[in-house]
């Protein structure tokens, strides 16, 4: 009985099957950290007599889980805006959830969004911190580390700059056995204090990468080991984006879909998904749509998302006169419905993690054409489950989607052999691989360095 400490003490322990509060009653010093529980004090009725009674509310999740040995698993993210490391987070927290050995929840540095939102529908618990993020914002470690006192994580795990930043650090502060973040893409404009601090926080623990080519991008780029990589690819859900409703249904539901869109039956619809960048290449995609018209007049382009370079490519279209045949559709939540409005995806990107967006629509059995990227290589094969042009080839992006166009059967082969290949993505075994290395790491104490 010595670690119940100076003063004698009793306690009352309820543990409800739900997340209720659980209330302790003491008699002098508190003893829960002593029995290692997870517990945050609630002020309320709280005196200076030598019995004083004070009321804690406990993290029910948190206390069970040390109770029942699950492990204690926290996901940072800067935010849950839609892209692909936050798509990515989503189906992750849907295999998680449904697990009964751990306990999984997640943290967004600003706010929840769309994607909070649906994780937390999930059964996952979501924090939003709600601060301004930049590197200059001490408040962002101070919350992180109240959250991981509280919760007690075994596992932090971060994703993206902000969240690889602060949270390293506070899980550090905290004494978080395992430390995780990773390196979602080839992040080649880093600047040289990003890259001088991820040098440094690659000490507290180990790196993930969706692919071999980002991870000996970034070992080379930040000088960091490449011992202190592991490589989990990406997640799609394939069974999520294959369509159960009947062939009639399904042709019902996308021509009236495509109507919305001002798409008409006939017309060859090629769809983009990505973030309006730079980078991604939808610039190339439309000055490659009039060679295009030109062998296939109902050629139609649809561009899902939003981004800084949206004005620019507004300007594009308008600068070609092609308002009537390429539409911009801005952020949609119905990605999987869309797909079914298009005979072909196009993925013109300069440079990629692993892209989860061409993934997906692989997984909805479309013939896709995309950049051969390194990263891209390592799942599309040119001819069997795709077609591959080089980045920035307008001429090569133009003659492939026309290729699709032209020869049903090769756009089915294509298909077929997308939608096949993307089965071995599948979020159930990028969860079991996640959890593989929690526990190798926290067996043999590598999650913890520096």
């Amino acid at each position: 009985m010595a670690a119940l400490g100076y003063y004698s003490a009793y306690s009352l322990f309820h543990i409800p099957p739900y997340d209720l509060p659980i209330y302790v009653v003491i008699t002098g010093q508190t003893i829960v950290e002593e029995l290692g529980l997870a517990v945050s004090k609630t002020a309320v009725s709280v005196d200076d007599s030598p019995n004083r009674m004070g009321r804690y509310s406990f993290d029910l999740h948190a206390t069970s889980d040390l109770l029942n040995n699950k492990m204690r698993i926290l996901h940072i993210i800067g935010d849950l805006r839609p892209g692909g490391a936050e798509i990515l987070l989503r189906t992750v927290s849907t295999v998680m959830s449904a697990r009964p050995d751990v306990d999984f929840r997640v943290c967004s540095l600003r706010s929840k969004r769309a994607i909070g939102t649906e994780i937390e529908s999930l059964g996952v618990p979501v924090y939003a911190l709600e601060r301004n993020v930049s590197l200059h914002n001490p408040l962002i470690a101070s919350d992180l580390l109240k959250l991981l006192q509280q919760f007690r994580p075994q596992v932090v795990h971060t994703h993206l700059y902000a969240a690889n930043y602060y949270g390293r650090i506070a899980a550090y502060w905290a004494k978080v056995p395992v430390i995780v973040a990773t390196e979602h893409n080839q992040y080649v404009s880093k600047r040289f204090y990003h890259v001088l601090i991820d040098r440094c926080l690659a000490r507290t623990g180990v790196v993930v990468t969706p692919s071999r080519f980002v991870a000996d991008f970034t070992a080379q780029q930040e000088r960091i080991p490449l011992a202190k990589f592991n490589v989990i690819c990406n997640a799609v859900d394939a069974s999520f984006f294959q369509m159960t409703k009947s062939a009639q249904a399904l042709q019902t539901e996308c021509e009236k879909l495509r109507s919305e869109i001002r798409l008409k039956k006939a017309d060859f619809v090629i769809g983009n998904v990505s973030r309006l960048a730079p980078q991604k290449g939808q610039l190339n995609l439309i000055d490659a749509m009039p060679r295009i018209l030109e062998q296939i007049p109902n050629a139609k382009l649809i561009i899902v998302g939003h981004g800084p370079l949206e004005d620019l490519l507004r300007d594009r279209i308008k600068a070609l006169k092609l308002e009537s045949e390429i539409y911009l559709l801005g952020h949609r939540s119905d990605i999987k419905k869309l797909h079914c409005t298009m005979d072909a995806f196009a993925f013109p990107t300069y440079r990629e993690g692993q892209p989860i967006a061409l993934m997906e629509a692989m997984a909805s059995g479309l013939p896709v054409v995309a950049t051969s990227l390194e990263c891209i290589e390592e799942f599309v094969t040119h001819d069997q489950n795709g077609l591959l042009v080089a980045p920035g080839d307008v001429n090569g992006l133009a003659k492939n989607l026309i290729a699709i166009a032209r020869n049903a059967s090769l756009r089915h082969s294509l298909a077929t052999a997308a939608r096949d290949s993307s089965k071995l993505f599948s979020p159930e075994s990028h969860v079991e691989k996640l959890l593989s290395l929690y526990t190798s790491l926290l067996n043999d104490g590598r999650g913890r360095q520096g």
